[in-house]
């Protein structure tokens, strides 16, 4: 005769709880920060492939205060936020000889501080001419005329 044994299985069945919310969730924000990953690497290819980039950098390794804040090997770093506008010129911005207008806020950092740099240029005639301000901790630094505005 055969045996029928007979077991309570309801605790193996999948249902429909709040970790399934939870892992949604988790699962949009990983797409939300690739997506925010692809959009700061697309913004920076486009930045570099100006050569807007490399003048602002020029500007702080052309400054001895930036150089004084940061250390040597001043550079851009690929961590923290970096968003801005690269484009070209609105009507009410023409003026002669300019075929493009940024706006940017680069994450930058030496050998012993890292900082932020704001910047605007125009390229003129095929030269980029740029005006910015250096932030580390609380110190700010006009990158043209490399002043210190504030801080210590």
């Amino acid at each position: 005769m055969p045996f029928l044994l007979l077991v309570d299985d309801t605790d193996l069945v999948p249902t429909r709880s709040s970790t399934s919310l939870s892992s949604r969730l988790v699962g949009i924000g990983g797409v939300a920060l690739i997506v925010a990953g692809l959009s700061q690497v697309a913004g920076r290819a486009q930045l570099a492939g100006s050569g807007a980039d490399a003048a602002a950098l020029q500007q702080l390794l052309d400054c001895p205060e930036a150089q004084a804040l940061l250390g040597d090997d001043i550079g851009a770093t690929w961590w923290g936020l970096s968003f801005g506008t690269h484009r070209k010129p609105h009507v009410d911005e023409r003026r002669p000889g300019v075929t493009r207008v940024v706006s940017w806020r680069l994450p930058v950092a030496g050998t012993t501080r890292s900082g932020v740099f704001k910047f605007k240029g125009v390229l003129r005639r095929y030269v980029w001419e740029v005006d910015g301000t250096l932030e580390v901790g609380g110190t700010e630094i006009r990158t043209r005329s490399c002043e210190v505005v504030s801080g210590s």
